[in-house]
């Protein structure tokens, strides 16, 4: 499936929630869930204590950042902005300032 689809697919299944969250709903949940993934791969890369809950592993990074894309690609939608259109320019734009050699370690 391309990218557009899974965007297209995502709105098709955020549209059966109407109400229950607005943008900056949207982005607050974007938030929580990078929060999410930050406390999965601290707990799976030994960094952090175990809580109660089960040890995390690569299957609670997986949801988090799927979970992250969920988020983006409503905000996206939302925001009429051209995701996959958008991701190219800035990867494009990351190469230029590598070939610059903006990135070389000093």
């Amino acid at each position: 499936m391309k990218l557009q689809d899974l965007i297209n697919k995502t709105t098709e299944i955020n549209d059966r929630f109407k109400g229950h969250f607005g943008k900056q709903g949207r982005a607050m949940s974007l938030v929580s869930e990078v929060g999410e993934l930050m406390d999965a791969m601290l707990e799976f890369e030994g960094n952090k204590e175990k809580g109660t809950r089960n040890s995390k592993g690569k299957d609670e990074i997986a949801d988090a950042l799927c979970d992250i894309l969920y988020n983006v690609f409503i905000l996206s939608k939302h925001y009429e902005i051209d995701l996959p259109e958008g991701y190219i320019k800035m990867i494009k734009k990351v190469e230029s300032r590598f070939d610059k050699g903006e990135f070389l370690e000093k």
